[in-house]
């Protein structure tokens, strides 16, 4: 829980910017991670490890 802030707030800006490539005939790939709170000791070098051998930039 964060004080302040809606748990629909996340997936009101992933609709968004999904429904703007459909809109303008983009191809993309999103990948949104938010492990600040639940997930603190997961650490960006891991998940880079991780996400390199699959392609990802």
């Amino acid at each position: 829980f964060v004080h302040g802030r809606c748990i629909f707030d996340n997936v009101f800006i992933v609709q968004a910017a999904m429904d703007w490539i459909v809109e303008c005939n983009q191809v993309l790939t999103l990948l949104l991670f938010d492990f600040e709170k639940t997930y603190n000791r997961i650490t960006w070098t891991l998940i880079t490890k991780t996400m390199l051998p699959m392609d990802f930039s």
